[in-house]
């Protein structure tokens, strides 16, 4: 039985490593950054930003199967479109686990910090996920 994914996209060895990589790169790039950001702007709107990021990766991710099915110079686009939307994600997971984990830690009382914080990493695991 063929996978989905190998029948709507030209997969090699290269662009399946990309596509399960590129998240990671995303999140390693912003990370450095996510403080300072979410300094500048405020916790909420970092996170808002963070969900905005996943949400356009998504939409690039869903676009890429059918929408952008065309090819320029042997290349085909809806890979390039697919990584690149696994990338925008990572973007947004690298800002939202900071903005998160410190918006948590600020706002949450003595009580309640152990559960919030659990809440945090899962919900940090689930964004990993998407």
């Amino acid at each position: 039985m063929e996978k989905v994914i190998d029948v709507d996209f030209a997969f090699n060895t290269l662009t399946y490593s990309l596509n399960v990589a590129m998240p990671s790169v995303g999140a390693a790039i912003v990370a450095p950054l996510a403080g300072v950001i979410s300094d500048k702007y405020g916790r909420k709107r970092a996170m808002v930003a963070s969900s905005v990021l996943c949400i356009l990766g998504m939409a690039l991710q869903s676009g890429s199967t059918n929408g952008l099915r065309f090819s320029l110079i042997g290349t085909d686009f809806s890979v390039v479109v697919l990584v690149f939307g696994r990338f925008i994600i990572g973007l947004g997971i690298g800002i939202g686990n900071i903005a998160c984990s410190t918006y948590i830690a600020e706002t949450s009382t003595a009580a309640s910090y152990q559960s919030d914080s659990r809440y945090s990493d899962s919900t940090c695991c689930f964004d990993g996920n998407i």
